[in-house]
């Protein structure tokens, strides 16, 4: 996939290159709804994105092409189906889409690499684009085929967001998690100052074995709306309304 919103600019120039005229279409009501579900569907795609900035496929970076988000590592991918479709293609800092999930705007316009977005008080986020390919990710999702669905006890969602909380981050994408199905219970561990917190809970299935890692806030997100997991082989597969995300299980 190609992201074809290009930032070849000199990087001396940086924020100097915004210029007041970049702006005019927002204010003149002419930039582009941005969809209703965007905001949530960065919040979403954000923890599956990769943390090393300097990654050579883009992973550090949100993909969005029509009406689709895609995020992922080489351990999870996420893809979220917006409501409606955005122009074109392009590529946003996972950095820069952490913050922009923070913020409700409600149209956006491209000028030069840049992407600008205001809310309903005229108050403008700008962020810059980055060009450059990124994976093609929607096989992973159209080829997954469930093998079996698992009903998650509504105890887990209380124990996530319990054990959550305890993690030494104020970045909820690093807030991971580890979760292990074995034997009739499931066992959920995070780490703190080098000490594990560990917190049982009792599950009546005793088949299901699964060893993953994940965000604990966007495991708490899904299983706010859904408890199902779905598991293919060494994948498990979380889905939303308008998200699906497949992780790797830990051999």
């Amino acid at each position: 996939m190609r992201a074809a919103i290009s930032t070849e600019v000199d990087e001396e120039l940086a924020l100097m290159e915004i210029r007041k005229f970049d702006f005019e279409p927002l204010y003149n009501g002419e930039g582009t709804e941005v969809p209703v579900d965007f905001q949530e569907g960065l919040r979403l795609c954000q923890f599956s994105a990769s943390k090393n900035a300097d990654d050579i496929q883009n992973l550090n970076c949100i993909f969005i092409r029509d009406d689709s988000m895609y995020s992922g590592d080489g351990y999870r991918a996420t893809r979220v189906t917006l409501g409606s479709s955005m122009e074109g293609e392009f590529l946003i800092p996972s950095s820069s889409a952490m913050q922009l999930s923070q913020y409700a705007p409600d149209s956006y316009v491209f000028s030069n690499g840049w992407m600008h977005f205001m809310d309903s008080e005229d108050t403008i986020f700008s962020l810059r684009t980055v060009d450059g390919d990124y994976p093609e990710t929607d096989n992973i999702f159209d080829n997954f085929k469930g093998e079996d669905e698992i009903e998650l006890p509504s105890s887990l969602k209380t124990a996530v967001d319990a054990l959550g909380g305890i993690v030494d981050s104020a970045v909820d994408s690093f807030k991971v998690i580890s979760i292990e199905i074995n034997k009739g219970e499931i066992e959920c561990n995070v780490e703190k100052n080098g000490v594990n917190v560990t917190k049982l809970i009792p599950f009546e299935d005793n088949e299901t074995e699964a060893t993953f890692m994940i965000s604990s806030p966007m495991l708490s997100a899904v299983l706010e709306v859904n408890n199902i997991m779905q598991t293919s082989k060494n994948l498990v597969k979380f889905q939303t309304d308008i998200s699906e995300h497949i992780i790797v299980l830990v051999q």
